[in-house]
């Protein structure tokens, strides 16, 4: 394949080598970690929130405790 485009007039990185454009990971490595610390983020709060609408549908050692006792209480009363 022929280029119809002719030399540069100055290399890409300078005739010193000093010039040379910035890759991906130099320019922008600072918003890839904002990101993946915001996508951390949001999992863990999505998780959490997950959990606690599980835990909160289940009932607690004290409710679960209360209702043993009136069980009790209630079966001791048949008793008399």
């Amino acid at each position: 394949m022929a280029r119809n485009t002719g030399p540069l007039s100055e290399p890409i990185c300078g005739y010193s080598g000093t010039q040379c454009p910035k890759t991906f990971w130099d320019e922008d490595v600072i918003y890839v970690a904002i990101g993946v610390a915001l996508l951390g983020i949001i999992a863990f709060a999505a998780i959490a929130f997950i959990i606690y609408l599980i835990s909160d549908r289940q009932p607690s050692a004290g409710q679960r405790l209360e209702a043993s006792i009136k069980e009790v209480g209630e079966t001791l009363w048949r008793w008399l």
